[in-house]
């Protein structure tokens, strides 16, 4: 029997060489573990970033509407300003054609 076993695995004689093999197989096994690790660990990386991709992209679609909202409303005053400018030159030239009418005494005005 002990031929047979000795044919199939050689290294289960010397104690040394199943150390040795027992150790390889735990760096292996280490080694692969790492490798998991690793990638869970970029996997978290990418999700954070990802995340954090999101929350500046949603920061700055807050920003652009509130930015836009502005836009409108000062756009707005803008118009109103110009219908008052509008009123303002009529009644300015209407007084200024009544001066005119009223002669020196209006200009001087």
């Amino acid at each position: 029997g002990h031929n047979r076993a000795s044919k199939l695995c050689p290294y289960f004689d010397d104690p040394e060489e199943v150390l040795r093999r027992n150790t390889q197989i735990q760096a292996r096994q280490q080694k692969k573990a790492e490798r998991e690790a690793r990638k869970r660990v970029e996997a978290a990386e990418d999700e954070r970033r990802e995340r954090a991709l999101q929350d500046e992209r949603r920061r700055l679609e807050e920003r652009q509407r509130v930015a836009d909202e502005k836009v409108l409303q000062l756009r707005q005053q803008l118009a109103m300003v110009r219908q008052e400018q509008v009123v303002i030159d009529t009644q300015l030239n209407q007084v200024e054609g009544a001066a005119a009418g009223l002669g020196r005494a209006g200009r001087r005005r």
